[in-house]
């Protein structure tokens, strides 16, 4: 019946075998853990990795704050468990953790949350420091324009890229945008990013059900139309591509 564990302030520097045991205990209970607190533990790369291959990634809120040690090679573990389907972590954080990060640790966290079904809030703090970089990676992973299958199978459950307050971060246009659909519009928001970057889609494959795709091209467009009805409000570009 474990909801709650919190463990944070504790100094887990050079305890990744201890990490490994907790972890495979906490794998080996009933799936009832919640929230899991490791904030300030100097928790380093050697023990996220130990950690995060077992219950970790079966806790709904993750607190991962302040632990410095960590670098962009812990991200990278970290980014391959956001990518099990067995992942249920709703809410990451990741807050002031190391400023040593850089492009190539959120790049890797980035491709993390691309295939990530789970996660609705990201906590990253002061991390990003205006990095063209990182926000464009964010930016593929909630919306990858490479083809209409890769729109589609992006990242549509994220609804917040922020630290404890708004002035943490700016979110360029495009990444609010696709954060807004997510949060306001779930069901619809994979279809509505398709339209926006893809205003031309090869229809020829759909041709050989004849008239029996007609009924689901309208309803897909209609259900993508709400989009534009409610309180998201695309650019004026992309909202003439839904209208």
């Amino acid at each position: 019946s474990l909801k709650t564990l919190g463990l944070g302030e504790n100094d887990f520097s050079l305890a990744a075998e201890g990490l490994s045991s907790l972890s495979a205990l906490l794998q080996s209970l009933p799936k009832t853990l919640e929230h899991l607190h490791l904030g300030g533990c100097r928790i380093n790369d050697e023990g996220l990795h130990a950690f995060i291959q077992w219950s970790a990634i079966h806790c709904k809120e993750l607190d991962l704050r302040r632990n410095e040690s960590i670098t962009s090679t812990g991200l990278s573990h970290l980014s391959n468990s956001l990518q099990s389907d067995s992942c249920c972590i709703e809410w990451l954080d990741l807050y002031d953790i190391s400023s040593a990060i850089g492009d190539d640790g959120m790049k890797a966290l980035a491709r993390g949350l691309a295939h990530n079904t789970s996660m609705r809030k990201l906590h990253v703090g002061p991390l990003f420091n205006n990095s063209t970089a990182q926000w464009l990676a964010f930016s593929t992973a909630l919306c990858d324009p490479s083809s209409a299958n890769s729109t589609y199978l992006s990242n549509h459950t994220v609804q917040r890229i922020m630290g404890y307050y708004d002035s943490d971060n700016i979110c360029p246009e495009d990444i609010d945008l696709y954060l807004r659909l997510n949060e306001q519009h779930p069901k619809y928001a994979a279809r509505c990013k398709i339209l926006m970057k893809h205003q031309h889609l090869h229809m020829r494959p759909f041709l050989q059900w004849g008239l029996k795709f007609l009924p689901l091209a309208v309803t897909w467009f209609e259900q993508a139309k709400t989009c534009t009805t409610l309180n998201v409000q695309l650019p004026v570009e992309e909202r003439r591509v839904v209208e």
